[in-house]
C-alpha cells in the first residue's frame, strides 16, 4: 500500500498479500475463523449497507477492471 488515511491504522488491521500467495493465505484465514467477504457484484451479492460484518472479517478486493478472480471468488463466504 502506498498510504492509508491518517488514523486508520489505529483501528483496523491492514495486511497486504501478494496474489501468488493469496489462495493459501485465504484458506489459512478461514481456518482461523475469519469470514471472507468479497467486494464484488454477483447474483448473490447483498447490499454493503445491510450486511453485518462479523468481527473477524477479511475484505477481499478485486482488480479494478477484472474484479476478483474466479479461483479466489470460490473461497468467498459472502459478496457485498
Amino acid at each position: 500500500f502506498k498510504s492509508i488515511s491518517a488514523g486508520a491504522g489505529d483501528w483496523i488491521q491492514i495486511e497486504e498479500c501478494k496474489e501468488k500467495n493469496l489462495l493459501s493465505w485465504l484458506v489459512k484465514r478461514q481456518e482461523e475463523g475469519y469470514t471472507i467477504v468479497g467486494l464484488e457484484q454477483t447474483s448473490s451479492s447483498v447490499s454493503i449497507e445491510n450486511y453485518e460484518f462479523p468481527e473477524k472479517t477479511v475484505l477481499l478486493l478485486g482488480k479494478e477492471k477484472e474484479g476478483i478472480p474466479v479461483e479466489f471468488l470460490q473461497l468467498v463466504d459472502q459478496c457485498v
